[in-house]
């Protein structure tokens, strides 16, 4: 619960802080998926950079007992922790595709397995898979003048692709029993949270002194 606590109070501090005008392009932003939440010890942060229709994400996911109905057939429980690097792009402002975007995670794995009855051996491995996506964002509140405006919510599904030659089925060598590998490709969804900070127009203006060709 800190974590849960820690995260929500920075998203609501962005948004209750941030700095809104019309030609600003440059946006700073705080997420949380809230699907993540949906586990005992499970919750993710999310930091992100966006300038126009560009934006890069760096977010970190722990999501304990992943795949509860494997642990229901096989007593073998999966914690996986999840770092994701994001690369996406906004359609344009004018196009019928408003808001929605699409883009890629890159994904660094690392879990814990458990089996039932055997807590002398936990088999520890890490892996990395990749992710076409595609969401939309969600921002009724925009427009009005209060602590909600620069909050949105953010919908997206996901297809990732672990590489062939990953090998994710592992043995426990004091019982015999195998975690079968879960498949090359899955499919994920998301709902994150939003709280971001536009940047100042004075700011921009030094920006593009700078970088001329921003």
């Amino acid at each position: 619960m800190q974590y849960v606590s820690i995260v929500f109070m920075l998203l609501f501090a962005t948004s209750t802080f941030a700095q809104t005008t019309e030609d600003s392009r440059f946006k700073l932003s705080l997420q949380t998926d809230l699907l993540a939440y949906t586990t005992a010890g499970g919750w993710s942060a999310w930091a992100s950079a966006q300038l126009d229709r560009y934006k890069l994400s760096v977010a970190y996911v722990n999501y304990p007992n992943r795949f509860r109905d494997i642990y229901e057939e096989t007593g073998i429980k999966e914690s996986p922790s999840w770092l994701r690097f994001q690369l996406s792009r906004e359609f344009q402002s004018t196009s019928k595709l408003k808001n929605f975007f699409n883009g890629i995670n890159v994904e660094h794995h690392w879990r814990e397995l458990e089996e039932d009855n055997n807590s002398e051996e936990i088999l520890i491995d890490t892996h990395w898979q990749f992710e076409g996506i595609a969401g939309h964002e969600w921002a009724s509140w925009r427009k009005k003048e209060n602590a909600l405006q620069n909050i949105s919510i953010i919908p997206w599904l996901g297809l990732n692709l672990i590489p062939a030659f990953t090998e994710l089925s592992r043995v426990f060598e004091n019982t015999g029993s195998i975690y079968e590998i879960q498949g090359l490709t899955r499919s994920t969804i998301g709902i994150n949270i939003i709280g971001t900070t536009t940047l100042t127009s004075s700011w921009l203006g030094i920006r593009q002194r700078m970088i001329p060709w921003v």
